[in-house]
Order: C-alpha cells, then sequence, then structure tokens
C-alpha cells in the first residue's frame, strides 16, 4: 500500500501559500527538524513516501537523480507546485525502495535533494541532489554522498558551486519588455483582440481546445492553436497559467537544430557545413572511424553510435540514454567516447547522444571566432542563445539548462512558457524569420531543409523533427499532409501546418503508452475539429 507523510514548513518565493503543519508518526524525525529548524532558516518543504519493497534490478541512483532533477526543474525553473509534482512520483517511483525523502529547498539554498531510507536509519549513502541557477535552471551534482542528517537537508551552498565548472559570476540578460496592451506573438497580451473569423468558430475551437484540456487521463496542461500570425484559443489546466515553463522534453531536439542555423548564419559559415566531419569540431574524433559522421548525419539520427533511447519506468536498465543523463557530469565527453554501432548514414537511431554532440558543435561554432572566451561555457551559449534567437522573437522565458560540465543540453531540457513555445513554431512557419518579418535569424532553406524527410529514417524524420505520419495522422482528412510535428516525451506536441499557416500545441504528462499510436488520438481528433472551422 502506498502512503504519503509528510511535515512542511514551506515559504514560496514564487507564489502566495498558506502555511500548513502536520503531525508526523515518527517523532525521532519531527524533533531532528524541529531542531535543525532553530539554526538553519526554514525554506524548505519535506516529504517521505512509503512506496513499497524494492526491486533488485532497479538503478537506485539513477533514479533518486531522476527524481531530484525532474523536481527541481518543474517546480525551481517551471514554477510549478511541489505538492503537485512530488505526489506524481508516488507511482513513478515505486520500484526502488520501502521509503524516499525529498527536500524542496528555496532561498538561499535552491536545491532538491531526494534520498534512500533503509527503514528507520537516517543514514545513507544513495542520493540524488539537484542545484538551481539562475538563468540556466537545474543541474544534477555528482561525487558527494550525503551520508548526514544535515548535510542532506542543508548541502552547503559552498560545496555546491565548488562542484560546478565556468563558475565565472554570470550574468543574466533582461528580456525584452512585452505590452500587456498588444497581443501575442509581439505582446504579453495573449488571444487576439480581433480576429478575422466568426464568432462561432473561435467559440467552437475554444471548446475543442477545453476538451482536450479535461480528456481523462490524459494530464493535459496547456493547449494554445494560432493562425495567421494570431493567437486564436488558448487553455490551461488548474494550476498551470502563463506564468509556467512548461519542459519541453524532446521538443529542445527542434531548437538545437534551430540553433545550430543560428550560429551558422551569425558566424557567417556556408550551410553546407553540415556535410563536414563532425570532428571539424569535435576534434575528439580526428583520426578516427568517427571521421565518417557528418554534422547532417547528427541532424538526422543516422550517426551509427551505439545507442538505446530508453528512460524506462525505475530506470531499471542503465542503457547509454541513463548513463549520458543520470550518470555522467559531462555528457559530451560520454557521448563523444561511444563506439560505431554501424556505418554513419545507413541506420537510423533515435538518439539523445546525436542532438548532445549537436550541442556541442554550436558551442565550437559559437566560441570559434570570439576575441575573449573569458566569460566560459555557461555564459557564452546564455548570450548567443538569448541575443540570437529568444530575444528577437520576444521569447522572455526560455532556459536551457547545463551539466555540470558547464555544457547546454540540448537533447532535453529546455523550459519556457507555453506561448514562448508557440513562438518557435511560428518562427517556423515565418521561414526563420522574426514576426515582424525585420530580421533574418535563419539561413535561407534552413527550415525547408530541416523538414524534409530523410531516406535513412523511412521518410518519417527530417533535422531534429517528425515530419507527417501516415499511420498517425492518415483518418484526419483535415490535417495537411505538409504538416510536421515537433515531439517530446510525456506527449509534448507542437503541430506545423504551413499550407493552413497554423500552429496547434499540446503540452502536459502523460504517462500511458506514448509509443501506440492509438494514444494520439484525442490530439489529432481535436486538431481536425479545430481545422475543419479555421480557413
Amino acid at each position: 500500500m502506498t502512503s504519503n507523510r509528510y511535515k512542511t514548513n514551506y515559504e514560496d518565493n514564487q507564489r502566495s501559500l498558506n502555511k500548513k503543519t502536520y503531525r508526523l508518526p515518527i517523532m525521532k524525525l519531527l524533533f531532528a527538524t524541529i531542531a535543525l529548524s532553530c539554526i538553519l532558516p526554514s525554506t524548505a518543504e519535506i516529504f517521505e513516501m512509503d512506496i513499497g519493497s524494492v526491486a533488485s534490478n532497479v538503478n537506485i541512483e539513477g533514479m533518486l537523480r531522476f527524481i531530484a532533477k525532474d523536481i527541481c526543474t518543474r517546480t525551481l525553473v517551471g514554477n510549478e507546485d511541489p505538492r503537485r509534482i512530488i505526489n506524481k512520483y508516488v507511482s513513478l517511483a515505486s520500484p526502488i525502495s520501502n521509503i524516499i525523502q525529498i527536500d524542496v529547498g528555496y532561498f538561499v539554498r535552491k536545491s532538491v535533494s531526494v534520498r534512500l531510507r533503509g527503514g528507520t536509519n537516517l543514514r545513507t549513502d544513495k542520493s540524488g541532489t539537484a542545484v538551481f541557477r539562475d538563468g540556466i535552471g537545474c543541474t544534477l551534482l555528482f561525487g558527494k554522498k550525503m551520508t548526514d542528517e544535515r548535510s542532506f537537508l542543508y548541502p552547503s551552498t559552498v560545496l555546491q558551486f565548488s562542484l560546478l565548472r565556468n563558475t565565472q559570476p554570470f550574468a543574466a540578460i533582461a528580456p525584452p519588455y512585452l505590452s500587456f496592451n498588444n497581443s501575442w506573438p509581439e505582446g504579453a497580451g495573449g488571444v487576439a483582440a480581433s480576429i478575422e473569423m466568426q464568432q462561432s468558430n473561435i467559440t467552437y475551437i475554444q471548446g475543442a481546445v477545453d476538451r482536450l484540456i479535461n480528456e481523462p487521463s490524459y494530464n493535459t496542461q496547456a493547449v494554445l492553436f494560432s493562425q495567421n500570425g494570431d493567437l486564436i484559443a488558448k487553455s490551461y489546466a488548474d494550476g498551470y497559467s502563463d506564468n509556467v515553463r512548461f519542459i519541453g522534453m524532446s521538443m529542445t531536439k527542434t531548437l538545437n537544430a534551430l540553433l545550430l542555423g543560428v550560429a551558422i548564419k551569425s558566424h557567417s559559415h556556408d550551410v553546407g557545413l553540415v556535410d563536414e566531419s563532425a570532428s571539424t569540431f569535435i576534434t575528439q574524433w580526428k583520426n578516427t572511424n568517427h571521421t565518417l559522421i557528418t554534422i547532417r548525419h547528427l541532424l538526422q539520427m543516422a550517426s551509427g553510435l551505439q545507442w538505446e533511447e530508453t528512460f524506462n519506468r525505475g530506470l531499471m536498465s542503465r542503457t547509454t540514454a541513463v548513463e549520458m543523463v543520470y550518470h555522467s557530469a559531462d555528457a559530451i565527453a560520454y557521448a563523444v567516447s561511444l563506439p560505431l554501432a554501424s556505418q554513419p548514414g545507413t541506420e537510423f537511431i533515435y538518439s539523445t547522444g546525436d542532438s548532445q554532440l549537436l550541442s556541442y558543435v554550436i558551442d565550437q561554432i559559437v566560441s570559434h571566432d570570439m576575441e575573449d572566451d573569458s566569460t566560459g561555457t555557461v555564459q557564452r551559449n546564455y548570450d548567443f542563445m538569448q541575443k540570437s534567437l529568444f530575444h528577437p522573437l520576444n521569447i522572455t522565458s526560455a532556459t536551457i539548462e547545463c551539466d555540470l560540465s558547464g555544457m547546454f543540453m540540448g537533447g532535453s531540457n529546455a523550459l519556457m512558457s507555453a506561448e514562448d513555445w508557440l513562438r518557435i513554431g511560428q518562427l517556423m512557419l515565418n521561414k526563420g524569420w522574426s514576426n515582424d518579418g525585420t530580421l533574418q535569424i535563419l539561413p535561407d532553406n534552413w527550415i525547408d531543409m530541416m523538414i524534409s524527410p530523410s531516406e535513412v529514417s523511412g521518410s518519417k524524420y527530417g533535422w531534429q523533427l517528425w515530419t507527417y505520419d501516415e499511420e498517425l495522422m492518415g483518418n484526419y482528412t483535415e490535417i495537411p499532409i505538409d504538416t510536421y510535428m515537433i515531439l517530446g516525451h510525456n506527449h509534448q506536441i507542437m503541430c506545423v501546418i504551413p499550407s493552413r499557416n497554423a500552429v496547434f500545441l499540446r503540452l502536459g504528462f502523460f504517462t500511458g503508452d506514448q509509443k501506440d499510436p492509438q494514444s494520439f488520438i484525442p490530439y489529432f481528433q481535436a486538431l481536425q475539429d479545430i481545422l475543419e472551422v479555421s480557413p
């Protein structure tokens, strides 16, 4: 049986919440917590979960890190309610032990720590800790075992930052000001005040969006639809709003391909660079068989590198994906070391490793021409993304998180508000131009190359995105065949429809079988309904 026991002493620095205290059945932990609160700031919420017996083949350390990182990202970066998020992990974490303790810290100690408790033993060497840093999100820590109650509950800020490389003072860049008097995408006013569409059709579209939010068991958190540059309809589930930053999961991969195009253009490279050996930038591969891998191969998920894209429940198997994300302080070092499993360009293998290597290529392009690179990897890439892509599009909420080495995680770790994710879709409709048509952000034909299906994928995948899929969409006659999809884990779905000048976005936390085509039915049915009454 699953039960939750938690004691709360919680001050939220982003939302005003009522303070509540619950009695713990474990008196020793209660007294210890009270004693600690006399010494340290009461800025943490502590959860305990009694979640059954442990399975012998579970990757405990990886699971603890997964929980710590995801809670940190969704709460301290995404502005989601920590209690809402943590409750989801009762079922997600059930394979790993009899008790998990989760500590969410705010203010000075902005971090999330998760540990395995063995019965009544308060000491353990199994823990996961993720630390929040302004502007660059949450980062997993490695190499420190939290072995006592005090260091677990209140890990030293000095320790946290001494473990992070590229620790030069970080300087955030103020985002552009968006007026609430202007509607999306130029302003923060949301749905367009004047739309060239019959009001009855607008009402029908809003109804389709609302029905998707209310679809049982799908846990849809946000749905938006835009057409002809206007936001026509949007809806949020309870607890979600414009202030929440949604994690895009593998939608980040498409963003990565866009950033590569921006880097190529802003640093005066020809787009033919994509057919050069990736070893031009990944110098560790020089004089090896890996020189056969081109940047195009990485874009098309056809590098030939050994990879298994599996993050199963409990992380029971330490696949390459799990090893890189949850057991490597330096994701690039891990990905670079992967052996070739097939001839580059001959086999499609969906791989977050390929996307992470693209991040490194972007970093090397950006850093190559810099006269002064004293700011370090984190600041350099942050400045490039904000100045060259996000701010010109009026995107004010974007964060791409970094690993412990300072390299941004371009395969899965971007967060934005729902309206900002929709702005990415609008950029693609605009073929790489800013919303007002005055600034070319991407090279000529870059979007056309991204959305062209590759032969090696069976014509289902382009550059870090999915093209029209007959199996998924063939029964929906209103969805045109030029539709392409930007997809992420838990059914993050953005459909860009050039022939209708429209973008459809669904964000949420679907936990069913995501490979089952039937699981997509509610989304495509909603899009079908919307397009039936749209111009």
